[in-house]
This record gives C-alpha cells, sequence and structure tokens, in this order.
C-alpha cells in the first residue's frame, strides 16, 4: 500500500518490513503486498490530524489490500483514512482485479480496533463480501467508532461483512453511499455472529 506522510507506526514485535507482507490467500499470490498483521503481533497505525482536519491516507491504489489481521493478532488503526483497497491476483498468466472478500481489511479470527477512521473506495467483485471490511472465524473481534463508510462497493455488505464467529461492535460511525448487490451497507452472516450497531447515521 501506499502510506502518505504523518502516519506513525508501533508494532511489537516489529515487522520485518511494513511492505515485505505478500502473503497468500485461497493459494493466490496477490500481485502486491498488503501489510500482514500476523500471530502473536500487536500493531498500531495512527496520523496525525491536519490544521484542516486532513487525515492522512494509506490507499491500495485499487491494486491491493490493506491490511490481512491474521489469528491472534491485533490491529489498531485511528485517525486515517484507508481507501481504493482492491484484491489483484495472478493465476494461470491472468490478472484479475478486487477478486477476494475484504477490499481493505480482511480479518481471521483476529483483532481490529478503529476509530476516527475514513474508510471510502474500496471494492470487492460480484460473489465477494465486505468492500471495506470482511471478518470471519472464531476469536474475531472488531472494534470501530467515530468512523465513516463511504463508496465502498461489495457483492454482499457494501462498506463491510462480519461472518461466521465475529463478534462486533460498531458506534458513532455515518454510512454513505456503499453499494452491494446484497446488503448496500453492511451484512452481518452466522449463528455465532454477535454484536452491537449503535448510534449509526445512513446517508445516500
Amino acid at each position: 500500500p501506499q502510506f502518505s506522510g504523518g502516519i506513525a507506526l508501533s508494532s511489537s514485535p516489529l515487522p520485518v518490513s511494513i511492505h515485505d507482507c505478500l502473503i497468500e490467500t485461497q493459494l493466490q499470490e496477490e500481485t502486491t503486498p498488503c501489510v500482514l498483521v500476523a500471530a502473536v503481533l500487536t500493531m498500531e497505525v495512527s496520523g496525525r490530524v491536519a490544521s484542516d482536519g486532513t487525515l492522512p491516507i494509506i490507499s491500495g491504489n485499487h491494486t491491493t489490500r490493506l491490511f490481512f489481521v491474521g489469528p491472534g493478532a491485533m490491529l489498531t488503526l485511528k485517525d486515517l483514512q484507508l481507501s481504493l483497497g482492491c484484491v489483484s491476483r495472478i493465476s494461470g498468466g491472468t490478472t484479475t482485479t478486487c477478486d477476494d472478500h475484504g477490499g481493505a481489511i480482511f480479518v481471521n479470527r483476529g483483532t481490529l480496533i478503529g476509530t476516527q477512521l475514513q474508510l471510502g473506495t474500496s471494492t470487492v467483485g460480484s460473489g465477494k463480501k465486505g468492500g471495506a471490511i470482511y471478518s470471519v472465524g472464531t476469536g474475531s473481534d472488531i472494534q470501530l467508532s467515530f468512523s465513516k463508510f463511504h463508496d465502498n462497493n461489495g457483492g454482499e455488505g457494501g462498506a463491510f461483512y462480519f461472518d461466521q464467529g465475529t463478534a462486533f461492535s460498531v458506534v458513532d460511525s455515518e454510512l454513505t453511499s456503499n453499494n452491494a448487490g446484497k446488503g448496500a451497507a453492511f451484512m452481518v452472516s452466522g449463528s455465532t455472529t454477535s454484536g452491537r450497531l449503535e448510534r449509526l447515521t445512513f446517508r445516500r
């Protein structure tokens, strides 16, 4: 992903490189790396708010996911714009774009804490879930507050999709102009998925 200025990173333990996280999902490589937050890794990424209120940007440039949070890991994000997430793949010499769940963030049995975020213009393709965020698996914990989701696109769950096993809290946040074949704003699925949605504002 591309990082603008004004972003601070802390991690325990330290990753080898913020850009060296070439991962595999569904046995196919992404064409560009995302930030992998692996097991037993705690990472915090925060932005410095400009005098005019503008937040620093982390962009996937419509070619890559921004973060993958693995089992047992914790990612905390604050005061950031996360934009243009989209997973590109190469298979058999053919490149396909926006071909996996979670355009900006994929959480698999890890923890995501976010506050004062703007998550916009991320995309997953038809039949894929969670334009901006996808979470699945027992142990997945999503806590989002004072954030805005706008102009994200998904097959199911335009802004986010919380799947089987996820515990979630989304409060004091705004969802604007998100689109999907099912659940334009979001979707929650699975008998073991539970949480709360409070004081949300929806705009077209």
